[in-house]
């Protein structure tokens, strides 16, 4: 690719005559592209590193992109949680969080500030354990959130 373009620019400073006129336009062409490619991929890890402002944590659910740095988005009610589980993926941390229909992960590399993230997983761990713990005993909703309010 790098020939290719070393060639398309050349062949821009050669007379017409000796390529002819077509080849001039498509080497320009040519040129025009790979400057647009080249913004357009600038533009896409500009894009990739900024965090997302998508996470959104309440008392009964967590809205979150199923995948680091992506659009989809998902909703996990604390009450369906089946797995989570706090992971490393190479050097950030990660939350893997499951219930019976959707998976997600949560990455730390997707907030400005890791205590957000931190804040984010007691958050939900306490939650759930509440939850879970209000089940076992039987446990009112209004009586699970006194207990959540003592706990954090």
């Amino acid at each position: 690719m790098l020939i290719g373009n070393i060639v398309s620019i050349a062949m821009i400073f050669l007379p017409e005559n000796s390529f002819g006129f077509m080849s001039v336009i498509i080497s320009m062409i040519g040129i025009l592209l790979l400057i647009l490619f080249n913004l357009l991929g600038v533009f896409i890890v500009i894009k990739s590193l900024q965090p997302t402002k998508k996470i959104v944590v309440t008392d009964t659910y967590i809205r979150f992109p199923k995948k680091p740095l992506s659009n989809d988005i998902i909703t996990i009610y604390y009450d369906n949680i089946t797995k989570f589980e706090r992971g490393f993926m190479r050097e950030h941390s990660t939350l893997e969080i499951k219930d019976k229909r959707q998976r997600g992960v949560l990455a730390d590399i997707g907030f400005l500030d890791k205590e957000n993230f931190e804040k984010i997983y007691d958050h939900i761990h306490w939650v759930n354990y509440t939850n879970k713990l209000g089940k076992e005993l039987g446990l009112s909703e209004a009586q699970k959130s006194q207990l959540l309010n003592k706990l954090i």
